[in-house]
């Protein structure tokens, strides 16, 4: 399993409004559209690695997080939501280097590790991602 404590030396700087959110939005997506649960562990490394990007601020690392939380719940069906994540990672994809958006893969790897046990879907929901990315990854459950 991989070490949170890690995340400062690889989460990439994401400075502008636009990646933040769509950076909130997939990960807050990988950890509870996969098996609609957001556990304790996964929200404080979401919000850890959301307040690496915010220069150390928790009030705006919260309020990134309350964001893509209610996106998400906005999202009428599946599908909808499918959609948006897709579009949340293509703008990723589109902004960042690849060395970024290797770490935001290894980030959501360290997340769906957190709780002890990387099911299926999450592990497609990385290789979706990775895909996206033009990232191969290497993870299995």
């Amino acid at each position: 399993m991989g070490d949170p404590s890690l995340l400062g030396s690889i989460v990439p700087r994401l400075h502008e409004q636009q990646k933040l959110a769509d950076f909130a939005f997939v990960i807050l997506a990988c950890a509870k559209a996969t098996d609609e649960n957001l556990g304790a562990e996964e929200l404080e490394l979401i919000l850890s690695q959301l307040q690496k990007q915010t220069a150390g601020d928790i009030t705006d690392a919260q309020k990134m997080v309350a964001d893509a939380a209610s996106r998400y719940r906005n999202c009428p069906s599946p599908a909808q939501l499918l959609k948006e994540v897709e579009s949340s990672a293509q703008r990723l994809a589109e902004a960042l280097s690849e060395t970024e958006r290797e770490s935001v893969i290894t980030q959501l790897i360290i997340l769906a590790e957190v709780d002890g046990h990387v099911d299926r879907q999450e592990v497609a929901f990385i290789h979706a991602i990775g895909e996206t990315f033009g990232i191969e990854v290497n993870l299995s459950t």
